[in-house]
């Protein structure tokens, strides 16, 4: 800070400000979606791919009507993208085909931009729910999941974004040899 012609008594006001912010980053992350509702909606939405053969598992046709016909479920809380982006390259259908649930990701649909849980693939892995914290969740086929990827309309939140790593990094580096701090 003395490079950029901070002075001494302003060093010790910014390095508060940096240290208030990063303990906010830390503090807001997101809280998991309870495992019980998860389990709930996927023991609902197992038998979902028993009403296509391997030969059919191109497009379903599914939405909120056709859940509620085929499994005898409340679907009002499940959203079903059945359209949108653009058809997917290979790569991002492997990558689609390897996400892990648990992890966190941005869905922009409808214009609506939401953080999701990616909870459940089926067994077959033509399915996959996305939940919201407000209980809301988004059902897509493989095909428009890999699409939304493609189109950056479905990102992942890192755990860890390039900010927080370089701090830790830097305050490692600080740790190590403090003297640093004095030059």
């Amino acid at each position: 800070m003395t490079l950029l012609g901070v002075q001494a008594g302003d060093q010790k006001t910014h390095i508060k400000v940096i240290g208030d912010t990063l303990a906010d980053a830390f503090l807001s992350k997101t809280e998991a979606i309870p495992h019980a509702r998860i389990e709930e909606m996927t023991k609902r939405l197992a038998n979902l791919e028993d009403f296509v053969t391997d030969e059919d598992m191109g497009e379903l046709a599914l939405d909120k009507e056709s859940i509620e016909m085929m499994l005898g479920i409340d679907a009002s809380m499940i959203e079903v993208i059945s359209s949108g982006g653009s058809n997917p390259s290979g790569a991002v259908m492997a990558w689609a085909n390897e996400l892990q649930t648990g992890n966190w990701f941005t869905l922009d649909h409808n214009n609506r931009v939401t953080q999701v849980q990616y909870a459940w693939r089926s067994d077959r892995g033509q399915l996959h729910l996305f939940a919201s914290a407000d209980g809301h969740c988004h059902l897509m086929q493989i095909q428009h999941l890999a699409a939304y990827l493609q189109a950056g309309l479905l990102v992942p939140n890192e755990e860890e974004t390039l900010t927080v790593r370089a701090t830790r990094d830097a305050l490692a580096k600080l740790d190590a040899n403090p003297d640093r701090l004095l030059q």
